[in-house]
């Protein structure tokens, strides 16, 4: 019992002096990825607002409603788009067309999806999935032919 205390004990030390990554707040879309946005330590996401922590210890809290934040990216990397009801949706695939998953873990060849359709198609889109045309655009929960609507009047 003893030994499995200190286990855990050396595994816990290893994994919190493992550094993470900088989160960060995106104002707005152009903002995306670039690398002069402001750095933080952390993120979290709460109801309407988004606190955010510096490596100083102090916080800086936006409201959601107010503040008008387009995304964040989190400690551990992942990018993040803030829905109008103060919800966030994980960024999948940022361009002229976006993916959203509000999944936390999104399917790939490594996380399956346990939808039937995923041996025939392991990157398609399900209902898990939302999209935007354009980094701004109205965020649409996928659908063929939502996705096809959305597109009909777009030639590019």
């Amino acid at each position: 019992m003893r030994s499995l205390l200190v286990l855990i004990t050396i595994l816990t030390l290893l994994f919190s002096s493992i550094g993470y990554g900088q989160a960060t707040v995106y104002m707005t879309a152009d903002d995306f990825g670039k690398e002069d946005a402001e750095i933080y330590k952390e993120t979290i996401l709460l109801k309407k607002s988004l606190a955010l922590t510096s490596e100083d210890g102090s916080a800086k809290v936006f409201n959601l409603k107010k503040d008008k934040i387009w995304g964040y990216r989190n400690n551990f990397g992942e990018d993040y788009r803030i829905k109008k009801s103060g919800s966030a949706l994980r960024i999948i695939e940022y361009g002229e067309i976006c993916i959203y998953s509000n999944l936390d873990e999104p399917a790939s060849t490594l996380n399956p999806s346990i939808d039937s359709r995923w041996e025939n198609s392991p990157n398609a889109l399900s209902k898990t999935h939302s999209f935007s045309i354009g980094a701004t655009g109205k965020i649409i929960k996928f659908s063929n032919g939502r996705f096809l609507k959305a597109l009909k009047g777009n030639a590019a």
